[in-house]
């Protein structure tokens, strides 16, 4: 049985002057609203590991994993978006966050920016 997904709706907008100090973020991000996997390749360790997208930028991604990864860890993130649309991209860990669940709460920096057009075709 496969699952229909629906597009993505605009959830998580950061706003100038409402973000918390500490927050660096400088692109709009998206959330889904559907589950959207994703595949992570860490070439280093020769590691491969699932999870899920939280949310998703033109400079990065937030991901929810079943393990820990240290910050400056590389990977390829791999995730297929609507029309079945294919992203590859090399990353970088710059966060990572044990959630009370036991799950972790990973964000990637990509090593290069999306095009605004790659970010609509995914979300």
């Amino acid at each position: 049985m496969t699952q229909q997904h629906s597009p993505c709706a605009t959830l998580s907008v950061v706003i100038p002057g409402l973000q918390s100090p500490n927050d660096r973020r400088r692109t709009r991000r998206f959330s889904c609203n559907w589950i959207l996997p994703v595949v992570l390749h860490l070439p280093l360790a020769s590691r491969r590991i699932e999870g899920w997208v939280r949310n998703l930028s033109e400079t990065g991604i937030g991901l929810t994993i079943a393990e820990p990864l240290v910050v400056g860890d590389t990977m390829v993130v791999r995730l297929r978006g609507a029309q079945n649309r294919l992203l590859t991209v090399p990353a970088r860990v710059t966060y990572a966050t044990p959630k009370d669940d036991g799950t972790w709460s990973i964000g990637c920096g990509f090593d290069r920016r999306l095009d605004p057009e790659t970010l609509r075709s995914l979300v």
